[in-house]
């Protein structure tokens, strides 16, 4: 059995360390860093879990008309963590709908000019 010797803070004597120990504690650091790779597994599908009844729950209140505190309380959730979830899901439709918009008047303003300059030839062919 091969003994390692680690430094110990001054003023103290230096500890040995055996292999077993050395093995032991290596053991416990691979179980740590395993355990922590599946509650990042578990958090991921939490999340997932948690983002989609948000959604729902957003859903019920935009497109079904329900009240806040209704649906908060049935789902024991907060009314104001519920409200910021819609007025967020609100917002981001908002943007979505003025994009929307901004790429269709570009649209109208591109087909305008294939517009004008169809009539142009149009003219150039009759004159």
């Amino acid at each position: 059995m091969q003994n390692l010797t680690t430094k110990a803070p001054l003023g103290s004597e230096s500890t040995k360390v055996s292999d077993n120990e050395n093995n032991s504690l290596s053991s416990l650091l691979n179980r740590a860093s395993s355990a922590e790779s599946r509650n990042t597994q578990v958090s991921a599908s939490r999340r997932h879990h948690e983002l989609s009844m948000q959604q729902t729950l957003v859903h019920e209140v935009i497109h079904h008309n329900k009240l806040v505190s209704h649906v908060a309380k049935e789902h024991g959730i907060s009314s104001k963590k519920l409200y910021q979830w819609v007025k967020a899901a609100q917002s981001s439709a908002n943007d979505s709908k003025q994009q929307q918009c901004e790429q269709l008047n570009l649209q109208i303003a591109q087909l305008q000019q294939q517009l004008v300059s169809l009539n142009h030839q149009l003219h150039a062919l009759q004159a």
